[in-house]
């Protein structure tokens, strides 16, 4: 299953959860500076990049988003478990 998250970075963030189920994380577009932690707000973050690929081997359940109120979008693409059969 793939999922697409688009956030306004004119509304400003700070640990806004977003649940998922997800194996990557693409990040399709980054207009500014925004953080993602996973799992627990308490955990270490990771500093966005476009086309940036976040991947774990076990499931990732939930986000948290931090940004500054400024323009632009955060857009991101979230991978489950694909499997392909031929």
């Amino acid at each position: 299953m793939v999922k697409r998250i688009e956030l306004d970075l004119s509304v400003p963030r700070s640990d806004y959860e977003i649940e998922i189920k997800a194996k990557r994380i693409y990040v399709e577009r980054c207009d500014g500076n925004v953080i993602m932690k996973f799992e627990d707000k308490q955990s270490d973050f990771v500093t966005l990049i476009e086309r940036m690929v976040l991947s774990c081997e076990r499931e990732i359940k939930k986000i948290y988003i931090s940004n500054k109120q400024e323009t632009g979008k955060l857009v991101l693409v979230v991978y489950s478990d694909l499997e392909i059969k031929l």
